[in-house]
């Protein structure tokens, strides 16, 4: 109670609020709802001073995404004390995805899904600042240090030899893939919804500059095991009724299959005790692709809601 006495007491526009801690996630921040006696919520994050930069460069971007009229927290406030550095955006009321769509008519799951993939698409006009170094040099390198990595861990994915292949082949593809805005951590965990429809985008402080497309990713790690409807109406309000072509199938397959590598080191890393979590979901990618002989996945199914 006396840290978050103090932090009301600290920045100006927190006095006289309540703080309560939010412990969710896996974001390096220090998180807080903030609610003042005239109504209404805040969300503060607390940061060190060293990622001073990286957080002035979110707070623009969620500031272009304002402009492009993505639902999506607004930027309210951008400060740093002597210790910490501050972020203040507004509150978007609801539950995550991943909560609310269990409890949700198949119907409504997927029109969460469409909506979720229009928001996705908006979110993806924002362009890539220039001089980044190309997707595919960046991307190909950080899948090497995941893959020489992984060797070293002591941990064996199930077909992991046919696996690498795979991502040897079709690496290649990458070369001709646009740059633009990624969310990088897109899944219902961080969409919140209300009244059955998509109320909002959270939790931009992963984002990242490369292939848009990577964006789907988490579909297979994530997005299936909560509700399939919502996977295949994301796929939809993002490409249209009529689906996306083949390239896209392979381009997804491909980066499902670098995640496969990745979430492992990721996880014996970040989270050891959620081993064993990641690995079921990592040997059910594996079953959805058969082994990644198949690039469009068996959850993703033509005749849904034709």
């Amino acid at each position: 109670m006396k840290d978050q006495e103090r932090l009301a007491s600290e920045i100006p526009s927190l006095q006289g609020c309540r703080l309560t801690p939010i412990v969710k996630g896996f974001s390096g921040d220090t998180l807080f709802r903030v609610e003042s006696e005239s109504g209404g919520a805040r969300l503060l994050r607390l940061f060190g001073l060293h990622e001073t930069g990286r957080k002035r460069e979110e707070f623009g971007i969620l500031r272009e995404m304002e402009q492009l009229g993505v639902k999506s927290p607004r930027p309210l406030e951008l400060g740093d004390r002597s210790t910490y550095g501050y972020m203040i955006v507004s509150w978007i009321e609801g539950k995550d995805a991943e909560e609310a769509l269990s409890a949700l008519p198949p119907a409504e799951q997927y029109r969460i899904g469409l909506e979720a993939g229009m928001e996705l698409r908006t979110m993806h006009r924002l362009p890539a600042p220039r001089n980044l170094p190309t997707w595919y040099d960046g991307k190909a390198a950080k899948h090497a240090r995941y893959a020489e990595q992984y060797e070293k861990c002591g941990i064996r994915v199930k077909g992991d030899r046919r696996t690498l292949a795979f991502i040897d082949r079709n690496l290649p593809l990458m070369k001709q893939r646009p740059s633009g805005f990624q969310h990088d951590d897109f899944h219902p965990a961080n969409l919140i919804t209300a009244d059955g429809h998509l109320a909002g985008v959270i939790d931009f402080n992963r984002f990242d500059w490369g292939d848009p497309l990577h964006d789907f990713l988490k579909l297979g790690l994530f997005g299936r095991e909560v509700s399939v409807p919502f996977c295949i109406g994301q796929v939809r309000g993002y490409f249209g009724m009529t689906g996306p072509d083949e390239r896209f199938w392979r381009l997804y397959a491909l980066y499902v299959a670098m995640s496969v590598i990745s979430t492992v080191v990721w996880t014996l890393r970040a989270a050891p005790d959620m081993m064993d979590r990641m690995m079921e979901r990592i040997e059910r990618v594996l079953e959805d692709h058969e082994g990644f002989e198949r690039d469009r996945p068996l959850w993703y199914r033509e005749d849904w809601f034709r």
